[in-house]
């Protein structure tokens, strides 16, 4: 059965993930959280994976300087410096 909790947003906009989905989702402190509109009015939680920063391609990603970004990028970002 599905976890429903009812929650009340502070004054900040917070508000706290019940303990039982934190677990679950392995979600801890200072874990990224992307918040976005889903169907219908819906406000939707998402555990944040790495993508490029450029074009949100998940796979082949490489860090630099605190962002991510993908080989093919960078290889047009290498194309256009020549």
């Amino acid at each position: 059965m599905a976890l429903f909790v009812t929650r009340k947003m502070d004054e900040l906009g917070r508000i706290v993930l019940p303990m039982e989905l934190r677990i679950k989702y392995q979600i801890e402190a200072g874990t990224a959280i992307d918040i976005r509109e889903g169907r219908n009015g819906q406000i939707v939680l998402q555990k944040s994976k790495p993508c490029c920063k450029i074009c949100g391609e998940t796979n082949g990603l490489s860090e630099v300087k605190n962002i991510f970004i993908c080989g093919s990028c960078i290889s047009s970002i290498k194309e256009m410096d020549t």
